[in-house]
């Protein structure tokens, strides 16, 4: 049964994620035409720099009360595109709250994630990652690490490691998160759920073995907390599934398919990522130059950074939980101190790739290159009860050959989760789907 105690917890998660829901459907909501809409901003914009003029006049020129306009000039500087007057003005605020209420203050963490915000969408990622762990630490000094209050920046840091590719760091966070929780006694946590998923999730996108054993907790949590909403329930057991699946279990991914009474659903992309051609990778050694104080020399490349070296083709494709509007990864390359190096672009959906590495491949046309961010390639195939692939053809396509076949070894390679009736696996024939490179 679940104590008042933990019900409480538990319905403030719900309520979380009910507001992140709300958030995503207004950043959905329709936009004014743009002469109304600059008008208003304008106007705005005005009306905040008159309130500080009239603070700073009678206050002086660090008054708290000048944090509230300041912060809505950044906000509505950031929204009319003048990122870098956004960002003064933001951290002018900053300065004030730590002015008045300490360097660690728990009230700059809205300003930090605007600044995070105008980072990325200006393209600078190693920037915005220093702010994003900045927050976290600041939120682990004001709750400590043993307290659930500190689980929703958990999970966004997780998150955020996780959609930037940071996925050693993300595994470490949720192990060394969970941990601590067990050691309070929060073991059977309903708010811990969604850190056993992504763990699984992460453990997948790493290639690694067996995460449904990082589901094993999960599983527990579910049986220990009879009141748990259904749809909390069927993601747990749908996830075990997938994870058993994954690792080429089919009994037992088809038991826990079973659970989910009266469930019928078409075939699904499983988070995951795989590298294309192992026999290539263990054969083949990379190497990149290093200048020493002695000397240009020849240095071998670790694993990670011959992943992701952009002078071959597609060594690995993913399938990603969800991603930002500018998609690269984070990567810890030894002795690059280029922040392009460092940060990889991606292509595709639902499949992705880096970037470079897809142009590699279609290094000896300048066409083809051109060609790539307008390419579509349609594939129609079989999705077999076992979640494998089988009759995979190319019904439409405008994108070069070479892509075309980079996509038939990328679908034989993926698990889906199979199609589902009343919870039975089943084979589906001539299962669509359309890869993009914008």
């Amino acid at each position: 049964m679940i104590t008042y105690e933990k019900g409480r917890i538990f319905l403030f998660f719900a309520l979380s994620f009910w507001w992140t829901a709300l958030n995503a459907n207004n950043e959905r909501a329709p936009q004014s035409p743009p002469f109304e809409e600059n008008s208003a901003l304008q106007l705005r914009l005005e009306n905040y720099q008159a309130t500080i003029d009239e603070i700073k006049a009678s206050h002086g020129e660090f008054s708290i009360q000048l944090l509230e306009p300041l912060q809505g000039l950044g906000r509505t500087l950031k929204e009319q595109g003048r990122e870098e007057d956004a960002t003064e003005v933001l951290n002018h605020a900053i300065h004030l709250l730590r002015r008045n209420e300490g360097v660690y203050t728990p009230k700059q963490l809205d300003l930090i994630n605007e600044l995070t915000e105008i980072s990325i969408g200006g393209d600078k990622p190693l920037k915005a990652n220093k702010q994003k762990e900045f927050s976290y630490f600041i939120s682990s000094r004001s709750h400590g690490e043993d307290s659930l209050k500190l689980i929703p920046a958990t999970y966004e840091l997780v998150k955020w490691y996780m959609r930037t590719g940071q996925l050693r760091k993300s595994m470490e966070l949720l192990e060394r998160t969970l941990d601590t929780m067990e050691s309070g006694g929060w073991k059977n946590e309903p708010g811990l759920i969604e850190a056993h998923l992504m763990l699984a999730n992460v453990k997948r996108l790493r290639g690694m073995c067996c995460s449904e054993k990082a589901l094993e907790t999960a599983l527990k949590i579910v049986k220990d907390n009879s009141e748990l909403p259904l749809d909390i329930v069927n993601e747990v057991y749908l996830e075990v599934a997938d994870a058993f699946l994954v690792s080429r279990k089919f009994k037992e991914a088809e038991n826990y398919y079973a659970l989910i009474k009266h469930q019928n659903s078409e075939p699904s992309l499983i988070v995951m990522g795989k590298t294309l051609d192992r026999t290539r990778q263990n054969f083949n050694t990379i190497y990149r130059t290093n200048e020493d104080a002695i000397g240009p020399s020849f240095v071998r490349l670790s694993r990670e950074e011959q992943l992701v070296a952009d002078q071959q083709p597609p060594q690995k494709f993913f399938v990603r939980m969800s991603e930002h509007r500018k998609n690269f990864d984070i990567v810890n390359l030894i002795g690059k101190s280029d922040a392009k190096n460092k940060t990889p672009e991606r292509i595709g959906h639902p499949f992705q790739f880096y970037t470079e590495q897809v142009e590699y491949l279609l290094r000896f046309s300048k066409k083809d290159k051109d060609r790539l961010k307008q390419s579509e390639i349609t594939l129609d195939f079989t999705v077999n009860k076992d979640g494998s692939t089988a009759n995979i053809e190319i019904i439409e396509t405008n994108s070069p050959s070479k892509l075309n076949k980079l996509m038939k070894q990328v679908v034989s390679k993926t698990t889906f989760r199979p199609a589902l009736s009343a919870g039975k696996p089943i084979t589906r024939d001539h299962f669509k789907v359309t890869q993009r490179f914008y």
